[in-house]
């Protein structure tokens, strides 16, 4: 068997197997037959930003600082992704990936859209990259769309101009980018709106009785950063203090 048509053959059977349930176009199903997905993107952050060690075998692959209990409990009943690969290890590349399928060299989306010469140390010229996710990509928002799914999609865009709303998303923030990430207090970095705008779907959505797929693609931690008064006195008291 060659290497490509094993790899297409394993993605089917892992598809497959983690969404058994999902009905073919105009098949007639309830709510309790397709699962609700939900997709949390924390923009940027590393394994050893929450307090869930990420890897058996390395110890400061978790914080002795931040404490994430939900996550943690979220961890545990689930699985950790602690050997991975990333081909292009950026916020956009990675997020277009996600919504594709597809490699950020088949997107053509390597880097952040700096296409300049290499540095005097880079061994090979970096390829043309773009910052848009083109109309002729097929997301998995539009793929659960057809299947009957509600969808929406809160928080940071930053794949050009044209938003989730041409891609699939029934409800959404718009074309957002990073500048759009820098709300104030009392919600910094838009956490809470972003959250709560997730809530109010999935709230809407259970009570319509409609299977729904719901994107929250956090910017916290990305650049800017920004957070509220309260964490910023927090923070001194307990400097101070120590």
């Amino acid at each position: 068997m060659k290497r490509r048509d094993f790899i297409k053959l394993t993605a089917l059977s892992v598809v497959t197997a983690s969404v058994p349930t999902v009905p073919l176009l105009g098949e007639k199903t309830t709510q309790q037959s397709r699962p609700n997905i939900v997709f949390i993107l924390s923009d940027d952050q590393g394994w050893n930003g929450l307090s869930i060690q990420m890897h058996p075998d390395i110890p400061n692959s978790k914080s002795d600082y931040y404490h994430t209990p939900n996550l943690e409990r979220l961890a545990r009943e689930g699985l950790r992704f602690s050997d991975a690969y990333a081909p292009a290890p950026m916020c956009t590349p990675s997020r277009a990936s996600f919504l594709t399928g597809k490699s950020p060299a088949q997107l053509g989306m390597t880097n952040v859209g700096r296409n300049r010469k290499p540095w005097a140390w880079e061994k090979v010229e970096q390829a043309p990259s773009t910052n848009t996710l083109s109309p002729d990509e097929t997301t998995i928002g539009e793929v659960l769309r057809r299947a009957g799914y509600a969808t929406a999609y809160f928080g940071r865009w930053h794949l050009g101009t044209v938003g989730p709303g041409e891609h699939g998303f029934d409800v959404h923030d718009g074309p957002t980018g990073n500048e759009d990430g820098a709300a104030a207090d009392p919600n910094p970095k838009d956490i809470f709106g972003i959250t709560e705008r997730g809530s109010n779907f999935m709230e809407k959505n259970v009570k319509e009785g409609r299977p729904f797929y719901l994107q929250l693609w956090h910017c916290a931690v990305h650049e800017p950063l920004v957070m509220s008064r309260k964490t910023v006195v927090a923070f001194e008291i307990g400097f101070f203090w120590v």
